[in-house]
């Protein structure tokens, strides 16, 4: 079984036109798209991201869980394949009333009935639109 991993990518135009981040950056309170390249870690060819694409199985289902420190606001999304040309591309919609922190992406893929999990470390950075919410140092 591979050690599986995953990319953050953003700027996403098509299968083939996209960069890689470090993080996905999200505005609270705004929809947007993440997009998420699944990569196998076995395979290291010292590129960015480390490790080869990694196509699921048919049928396989990714899931997708941004984090909040109040566990009763973590998100969970059913990851889509946007390009039928590179299938280890997902995507997840992300709505405007969607709550949720900076932190880990943890992701799980169900395939053939097998389900693998990891974990994006420090995936997810949300920046508060209501500065109230903001803690300051001072």
């Amino acid at each position: 079984m591979p050690r599986l991993g995953a990319q953050v990518l953003r700027a996403v135009v098509n299968q083939n036109s996209y960069d890689f981040a470090n993080q996905f950056e999200h505005m609270q309170q705004s929809a947007d798209e993440l997009y998420i390249q699944l990569v196998n870690r076995d395979y290291n060819l010292g590129g960015t991201p480390q490790g080869i694409r990694y196509l699921p199985a048919a049928g396989s289902v990714l899931t997708v869980t941004l984090p909040s420190i109040d566990a009763a606001k973590n998100k969970t999304y059913t990851a889509i394949q946007p390009f039928a040309g590179d299938l280890s591309i997902f995507k997840i919609l992300i709505l405007a009333t969607d709550d949720f922190g900076s932190g880990n992406i943890l992701l799980s893929l169900t395939e053939s009935a097998v389900v693998k999990t990891f974990v994006i470390l420090n995936g997810c950075r949300v920046s508060p639109t209501d500065p109230s919410r903001c803690v300051s140092g001072y």
